[in-house]
């Protein structure tokens, strides 16, 4: 009897002990993903640790945000990194008494964010080179390898297709494409969810907002974000995963410009070429190529 008594002991001890050894395996999908995110997130704090975030409710308030601390909207030309940063669009941004300065506080919202999003990913893309390098990963390097695969790539590609998904955006190309999908943050997805980009979503768990003249039919819904910030993370991240942007991952590789690049984003819209040639347009009016001395890729 002491000896049956004695065994049971003995094996409980023994699965105790399996279970210590093999926690990382036994984790919840869920609780796999928390893991992942708060390693993941150790890389992004490095272009956010010195900006302060401010959330605005009206448009008279981020005028007077950018007077008190002098930042000058009229000319992107003498751009320098502000350590606040907004947030989000304003929700009056459409209104009519603001049209004559709205367009220039957009752009000024929008530059910050867009360079700080372009250096994460360029983070991201040179920690990810040095993975691919590696013959053997420690647990932290496999959960970021697993979470740029899964925000960039969809499934596991071969080294050079996959560091070809994980890259930068030329300002330019950013800027103007925002101007143009959210009417210069006037729509009502840009005010109501920072969606900057028009991003679709299918997603049950993805924030969304339903189109007012969606289809019959029709079950998609507008992705909407907590921040001007996410907006743009996402918007990277759609160039990497999108079997339609193959060809500008492509040029992308050996020609960083959106005077190249925005050739290859025909399939963005339904108007197709009209499309590029809207966006050329609107680098070209407003000078939005003198961003892109700002980002050092």
């Amino acid at each position: 009897m002491k000896i049956i008594i004695l065994a049971r002991y003995l094996f409980l001890i023994l699965v105790l002990l399996l279970v210590v050894l093999s926690e990382g395996y036994f984790l919840t999908r869920k609780q796999k993903s928390k893991v992942t995110i708060m390693h993941y997130a150790t890389f992004d704090y490095q272009y956010k640790e010195n900006v302060q975030y401010i959330y605005v409710n009206s448009f008279s308030q981020l005028e007077s945000i950018y007077k008190e601390n002098g930042y000058n909207c009229d000319n992107i030309n003498n751009y320098s990194q502000p350590k606040k940063l907004i947030k989000n669009i304003p929700f009056d941004m459409d209104n009519k008494k603001y049209t004559l300065k709205a367009n220039k506080y957009f752009v000024c919202m929008l530059i910050p964010n867009a360079l700080l999003v372009n250096k994460h990913v360029l983070s991201l893309r040179a920690r990810l080179k040095y993975l691919l390098s590696k013959k053997n990963l420690s647990t932290n390097e496999e959960l970021l390898l697993a979470k740029l695969e899964k925000d960039f790539a969809g499934k596991r590609a071969n080294k050079a297709d996959f560091l070809a998904r994980v890259d930068a955006v030329p300002m330019s190309m950013m800027i103007a494409q925002a101007i143009v999908e959210s009417a210069w943050g006037r729509s009502y997805f840009a005010r109501k969810g920072n969606s900057l980009f028009g991003e679709w979503t299918y997603k049950k768990l993805d924030k969304g907002i339903i189109p007012r003249h969606r289809k019959a039919g029709m079950k998609h819904r507008i992705k909407a974000f907590n921040s001007i910030y996410d907006s743009m993370y996402s918007y990277i991240r759609v160039f990497g995963r999108g079997r339609r942007y193959r060809d500008l991952r492509e040029i992308r590789s050996h020609h960083f410009s959106s005077s190249y690049m925005i050739n290859a984003l025909h399939g963005y819209s339904g108007i197709g070429n009209e499309y590029v040639d809207i966006l050329q347009h609107t680098i070209e009016k407003y000078k939005l190529y003198n961003l892109d001395r700002l980002l050092n890729r």
